[in-house]
């Protein structure tokens, strides 16, 4: 069953920053204070710092695909996807996507979608509306709990309701990058991921995007074999 529901836990907060200007004696304000208020961080800077101090859980697993890829310089309304293969059973926690809108009201579906193998088309399983503000940096689609089986291609990206920047990677003979899960093996660009099926046509072995994925090994009961005698 497709789960849809808005996630209000966005990365980082509107830019409001402003600063002041230095002049003569009939300053308001003296000039160290000008030249702090001129230093002082963004709200998008400040908002950021503190999302990246927040910690893991002991038994999460983080990886990040693109930490070095380049900034969109034009933004774009298409949809754009990572695909992923899975090698070791796992549960997907959580889903990050580097983005940066330049519009307010800014919203994306974050979707992830299940192919059994590369001879069938994948299938969306969770498909969440995040709300996001006009900073640069992570969206967090919120706690998820998907198992990810191992032999199967998972993918995993946004459709934006209107036209925003993101970070991308053409980097030939780098693919796949192994993860603690799996390997990231490639991208697709398309006009949505909202559909409930999409398809291997388009896919490309010579990019990905900016996306951080969090996975925990699923947990298994250990049975004591002395138990019970």
């Amino acid at each position: 069953m497709i789960r849809r529901t808005f996630s209000w836990t966005v990365l980082v907060t509107a830019l409001a920053s402003s600063a002041g200007c230095k002049g003569g004696d009939g300053d308001v304000m003296p000039d160290a204070a000008v030249d702090a208020a001129v230093d002082a961080p963004s709200a998008c800077e400040i908002a950021t710092k503190a999302y990246e101090k927040k910690k893991l859980a002991p038994e999460d697993l983080r990886d990040e695909f693109g930490p070095n890829a380049v900034a969109s310089k034009t933004p774009s309304p298409l949809a754009r996807i990572n695909v992923y293969e899975i090698t070791t059973e796992s549960v997907l926690t959580n889903v990050e996507i580097y983005l940066n809108p330049p519009l307010p009201k800014t919203w994306i579906t974050i979707t992830v979608a299940q192919s059994m193998s590369k001879m069938m088309p994948f299938t969306r399983i969770e498909s969440i509306m995040v709300p996001i503000t006009n900073c640069p940096g992570y969206v967090n689609a919120g706690p998820l709990s998907i198992p990810l089986r191992a032999g199967s291609y998972y993918a995993i990206g946004f459709d934006p309701n209107q036209a925003l920047n993101y970070a991308t990677a053409t980097e030939v003979g780098s693919l796949p990058i192994d993860g603690a899960f799996g390997r990231l093996i490639g991208s697709r660009t398309d006009t949505s991921v909202s559909l409930p099926t999409l398809s291997w046509d388009k896919f490309s072995d010579k990019e990905y995007f900016r996306q951080r994925i969090t996975t925990q090994l699923p947990f298994v009961e250990v049975v004591d074999p002395d138990a019970g005698l």
